[in-house]
């Protein structure tokens, strides 16, 4: 046994948990004397035989807390993501489950305050699938979801089923789903806002990402969910200002009919306040040209601010969109505004967007890049070290170290 393997079974039950999921995997094919090392690396590898063995020996293990995370073994066999990466071990893990609940381990108990063992195993689909068969057996033991547990669900990778599951437990979901329509927002998917409303929630109890009342219809408008989603919230019954009609013309590219609402109540741009900047920022991240080109004819502020305190010269740039990049600094955007979290350019907003770029978003970064230089942004603010954790796209890099 090696002086450093207890600190390897820390780190290793850790990123077992919170990842990085390759970290685990990695230190439990370099060191394999972990499996056997103690009862938590049993616990959060399935080991049903092993933790079973342990029970019968000391049965208040199964309640007994961490004193370094304040964690019992059932919130951290709930929370084990192993089932993601060997999917084998998924009934090893519900087997574990049943042990700890059969030994006395409470369902419904808390550690730190928020983390019940249904929360930990509905967070871990955030990176996989979710181990449903241990969500299914804590419902069946008391667990009952709150909102918030809603809400995380509606990240994870398999929403749909596991929302259905635990939808079926809520008494009441009418006087219970507030946040959870957040995450419908956020990723834009009308198939889990579609089950929250189905099921009988109310789209005017909306809560954003924060825990603040907000209104369903604009925030979906700024996130750009497209009309299907918003005809759905109003369907249901959410509520809508004339401010937010105005808005949702303008999303949508209906130049028209937001034209004949703006000169009938002039008022409207303004009472839409920090909310017409941040669609007008969401709108220039999407790349949609014709609706930042109609909210601009109407008055919206080019220099307004959007998330992060970026300008829609930010957003666009990030995104690669060249074209939009192009349009919105004909109409006056400041090539050298910088956004008010990381005090960053357009286009270092550029760089790192073309970093990130390996995702489902398509974009022409190095145009961006060009069009930004033509008018006179300085490529001296991006980080080209390849140490720098923001790295741009190789391709961006190599552009900027002939343009510099």
């Amino acid at each position: 046994m090696t002086e450093d393997l207890p600190h390897k079974v820390e780190a290793f039950c850790t990123a077992s948990i919170r990842g990085p999921l390759d970290d685990a995997a990695r230190l439990l094919a370099q060191t394999p004397e972990i499996a056997g090392y103690g009862f938590a690396p049993a616990v959060v590898l399935g080991d049903a035989v092993r933790v079973r063995d342990a029970l019968r020996l000391d049965p208040g293990g199964a309640t007994r807390r961490d004193e370094r995370t304040g964690w019992t073994p059932l919130h951290a066999a709930c929370a084990s993501r192993w089932h993601q990466i060997e999917p084998g071990r998924a009934d090893g893990l519900l087997a574990v489950v049943r042990l700890l609940l059969d030994a006395g381990a409470d369902p419904v108990g808390r550690a730190n305050g928020r983390w019940r063992p249904l929360r930990c195993a509905i967070a871990s689909g955030n990176s996989g699938p979710s181990n449903l068969g241990v969500v299914r057996l804590l419902l069946e033991r008391g667990a009952v979801p709150d909102d918030h547990d809603l809400y995380l669900a509606g990240f994870a990778h398999d929403r749909v089923p596991l929302l259905r599951l635990l939808l079926a437990r809520i008494p009441d979901v009418r006087t219970v789903v507030a946040q959870a329509f957040a995450a419908a927002v956020s990723s834009g998917d009308i198939e889990t806002l579609r089950l929250l409303l189905d099921a009988g929630a109310d789209p005017n109890r909306y809560l954003d990402d924060d825990r603040r009342p907000a209104s369903a219809v604009r925030s979906a408008l700024i996130a750009g969910c497209g009309t299907a989603f918003v005809e759905l919230l109003l369907a249901h019954g959410a509520g809508e200002t004339d401010a937010e009609r105005f808005l949702r013309a303008c999303v949508h590219g209906a130049r028209e009919e937001a034209r004949v609402q703006v000169d009938r109540d002039p008022g409207l741009l303004a009472r839409l306040g920090d909310g017409g900047g941040a669609a007008l920022a969401a709108a220039a991240g999407r790349g949609d040209s014709g609706a930042v080109a109609l909210m601009l004819d109407l008055g919206f502020p080019i220099s307004a601010r959007g998330g992060d305190g970026a300008t829609a010269l930010h957003a666009a740039a990030y995104g690669g969109h060249a074209d939009t990049v192009r349009l919105l600094l004909e109409r006056g955007a400041d090539v050298r505004a910088r956004d008010t979290t990381w005090n960053g350019t357009p286009l270092v907003w550029a760089a790192v967007g073309s970093g990130e770029g390996h995702d489902t978003r398509e974009g022409d970064w190095v145009e961006t890049a060009r069009v930004l230089i033509q008018h006179g942004a300085s490529a001296d603010d991006v980080e080209l070290s390849p140490d720098d954790p923001a790295q741009p796209s190789a391709q961006l890099a190599a552009f900027l170290r002939g343009d510099a």
